[in-house]
């Protein structure tokens, strides 16, 4: 019985810990995977409208890259804590290819878990995001 529960607990260990989301994981994940928003904005003032959106939901910037003259990426973290194990938040911040002028802008936001039992995580910051990065373009612009 003992072997049984020991087995049990080292696969639900190994489970955990190879569904764990990581900074370089955010970073090479398909820039299209996320939850998209338009926003009708230049890009420079949306990256930094995302940035401070980020920093006002109390999440921490790992890093910011240019990835290229059309598109951004922020990826930031909730630290754990007492109930957590953390999160990972990736925000790709590109011009809109589509769009008639510079001035829109596709946001897509990737969240993930530090570990797939994390069950206390909030596991979508997509709308508290828009939701600030919007206040944000209003109250810049």
């Amino acid at each position: 019985m003992r072997i049984t529960a020991s087995m049990s607990l080292a696969a639900v260990l190994v489970t955990s810990l190879s569904a764990c989301a990581s900074v370089g994981g955010m970073r090479s994940a398909p820039l299209d995977q996320g939850v998209v928003r338009y926003f009708d904005a230049d890009l420079r003032p949306a990256v930094l409208a995302v940035r401070n959106a980020c920093l006002g939901s109390q999440l921490e910037i790992e890093e910011v890259n240019e990835i290229n003259d059309d598109s951004w990426m922020i990826i930031a973290k909730r630290s754990s804590g007492e109930w957590t194990w953390g999160e990972l938040v990736r925000i790709v911040v590109e011009r809109s290819p589509t769009a008639q002028s510079d001035a829109r802008v596709a946001v897509r936001i990737l969240t993930k878990r530090r570990a797939a039992l994390n069950v206390t995580a909030k596991g979508d910051w997509s709308e508290e995001l828009f939701s600030q990065v919007a206040l944000e373009l209003v109250e810049g612009g």
